[in-house]
């Protein structure tokens, strides 16, 4: 005698697994947007240390590879783990601007991309302490990447970077 099947019988979790892991790829795609972004960010504060002579860099080459040594701008060598953060580029602009990023136009939106961006990188995206105290939000809760306004924030990345740029001496 041949069983009759109902829906009871089918594997339903293979479905929810599914959407799940759909879900889960969508969110961190949004959230690969908050790294490239705080990458640039990163990277183009860097570039202005380099060109205002904040940083100076020497690249040494041996073989076929090259070395690179970082040194402050009075020319002391800075080691590797002091240098290539957000406090430091920070500090230093900070300091030869005589301005402070977060009074510079739209520093809430490079905050906040840096702030979603370490989310991810160390906390698994889910809310840390600094995001949380910077924009709330309850502490280990899930970031819904894809819930940001990324325009909003991609937009006010450039306009932060350009106006800093306007801010600088000797431009």
């Amino acid at each position: 005698m041949q069983k009759n099947s109902n829906v009871c019988e089918y594997d339903w979790d293979d479905l929810d697994y599914k959407f799940y892991m759909l879900d889960r790829t969508k969110r961190i795609m949004y959230a690969s947007v908050s790294v490239s972004l705080s990458s640039v960010t990163e990277d183009f504060l860097f570039s202005t240390c380099v060109n205002f002579g904040l940083i100076k860099v020497e690249i040494i080459k041996t073989g076929g590879s090259e070395k690179r040594k970082i040194k402050g701008c009075k020319g002391y060598k800075i080691k590797k783990q002091n240098w290539g953060t957000w406090g430091d580029y920070k500090e230093r602009i900070e300091d030869y601007a005589k301005v402070q990023l977060k009074n510079v136009p739209f520093f809430c939106a490079v905050n906040r991309i840096r702030l979603l961006s370490n989310c991810l990188k160390h906390s698994n995206g889910r809310i840390n302490g600094d995001l949380a105290k910077a924009f709330s939000g309850k502490l280990g809760d899930d970031i819904h990447y894809e819930s940001e306004k990324w325009e909003d924030l991609i937009c006010g990345c450039q306009t932060f970077l350009t106006s800093l740029l306007d801010k600088m001496p000797n431009r």
